[in-house]
């Protein structure tokens, strides 16, 4: 038996030890979503509210060797923890915070004083440029050219100046971003 420990919000509404009869981490998934009929739906909601859960070992570390193996036989005790994941400071913030290094280097001295000082310096400019720079919306996958053409039969897949083209490693199955397509017509009877 294999005990399953759920950590948080999870862990007050559907109980903090389980025990399950498994031998991978996808089973434990599987056994929780078996036993709670909601704890899918909780999970999915808690991710979009911004809570993300990791499964971890029974010394609170990612095990190495089932990290990248799911199926692989190498269980005692599954923790499903928050993660702890931040969007950092915002660019105000940076300056206070870089403000506040500036000046505490400076009552400092020395050459830790030095350091702190040109922290808070890094802090203050990267605040000023994110209030002059601030992050560009991200296009949508919707192309605003909408030329008739009779040439191919599919749906134009274009996509505008600027969008991200995401890059990806292994073996995907993905839809595509067409940038750029050119079709020529050739004589053929004057070759």
């Amino acid at each position: 038996m294999v005990k399953v420990f759920l950590h948080g919000a999870l862990g007050k509404k559907f109980g903090f030890e389980h025990k399950y009869n498994i031998r991978t981490k996808k089973q434990a998934i599987k056994a929780l979503m078996g036993n709670h009929s909601e704890f899918r739906s909780e999970v999915l909601s808690k991710t979009q509210m911004g809570i993300f859960y990791r499964l971890v070992d029974k010394r609170g570390k990612v095990s190495e060797a089932c990290h990248a193996d799911y199926n692989k036989e190498c269980l005692e005790e599954v923790h499903i923890v928050p993660s702890i994941i931040g969007s950092g400071l915002s660019d105000f913030g940076k300056i206070v915070v870089g403000t506040l290094l500036f000046m505490t280097g400076g009552a400092i001295g020395g050459l830790v004083g030095k350091i702190i000082t040109n922290i808070g310096i890094s802090f203050i400019i990267q605040g000023i440029q994110g209030l002059l720079m601030p992050d560009p919306t991200p296009q949508t996958m919707e192309s605003p050219l909408d030329t008739n053409s009779y040439i191919f039969g599919n749906t134009n897949n274009n996509v505008t100046q600027g969008f991200s083209i995401p890059v990806l490693y292994g073996q995907l199955r993905v839809g595509s971003n067409v940038i750029s397509t050119n079709a020529q017509s050739i004589d053929i009877s004057q070759q």
